[in-house]
């Protein structure tokens, strides 16, 4: 169910690419505004469509493929990592000067899926396909790459290959998309990410947007407290307690049920007073 064209307020029902543009479209919206709520700032453009590859759901064979691209969105997913960046996820919008190379030094999370993506939004080429079929003239200006290393061995990009539509992708040098990802399962101990790109850049530079998952940046942990309980119950107050935890920093969150914004506190302590609530009124 979407809006359509038949007047400005009209609405309907189809399937298809008709309906799935809208859909990734409205969730593209909302992982902005979460991320505005998170953060108070909006993502660049390569970022949000990185952002969307880089957590997409795949389809038959590992990797990208023809028909369904890098596979179905997943909104869900796509917000954890914004959500838990800084501690398990890596966000970025950086610059990429000529002749430059950036490393980036990460510890992957034991046993999971290291995944590490560039996306950048390209300037305008001037080749223009007059019709040849098939044609396979790369139509990329600025070529950025992106590697993984660990221990003298080195992790490729997907990439597709266009005299065989129907094969597999498959590991290599990715020359004409402006979105390139590498995943290694079951990844274990430190790698570096090293971004770098061939040829000259157009105005000497390129802006572009790293994402990792699967890593840790932080020796902190994200932990829900055990035990909690209400105490203290005042008429217009409410203290909440848990069991302690060792060097635990807390946050709290609760609000009005009738209102959309979140309270939000710190605390250090195991004890937490909720004031200024109003009495026979419902709070999350």
């Amino acid at each position: 169910l979407s809006t359509d064209a038949k007047s400005e307020t009209s609405y309907d029902v189809s399937a298809g690419t008709s309906m799935a543009t809208p859909g990734v479209t409205g969730a593209l919206l909302l992982l902005q505004q979460y991320n505005e709520q998170l953060y108070r700032s909006y993502l660049k453009a390569a970022t949000l469509k990185g952002l969307a590859l880089h957590t997409a759901d795949d389809i038959d064979a590992p990797g990208p493929d023809y028909k369904m691209g890098w596979g179905v969105m997943n909104a869900k997913m796509a917000a954890e990592v914004l959500f838990q960046k800084d501690f398990s996820t890596h966000i970025s919008e950086n610059t990429l000067e000529l002749g430059e190379t950036f490393e980036f030094t990460i510890e992957a999370s034991s046993g999971e899926t290291l995944t590490a993506s560039i996306s950048w939004t390209d300037p305008a080429s001037e080749y223009i396909n007059r019709g040849t079929l098939n044609d396979g003239t790369p139509a990329l200006v600025n070529d950025l790459d992106i590697r993984i290393t660990q221990n003298g061995r080195t992790f490729l990009p997907w990439k597709l290959n266009p005299k065989k539509p129907n094969a597999a992708a498959e590991h290599g040098d990715n020359i004409v998309d402006p979105f390139e990802k590498i995943e290694i399962p079951n990844a274990q101990g430190t790698y570096t990410i090293i971004v770098s790109h061939k040829g000259g850049l157009l105005q000497d530079e390129q802006d572009y947007s790293l994402i990792v998952s699967g890593a840790s940046f932080t020796e902190c942990s994200l932990e829900a407290p055990t035990g909690l309980a209400l105490a203290n119950a005042l008429e217009n107050e409410i203290s909440l307690e848990w069991e302690e935890m060792a060097d635990g920093l807390y946050e709290i969150q609760y609000r009005n049920e009738k209102d959309d914004v979140w309270i939000t506190d710190f605390t250090t302590t195991n004890t937490k007073a909720l004031s200024d609530l109003v009495l026979n009124e419902a709070y999350i």
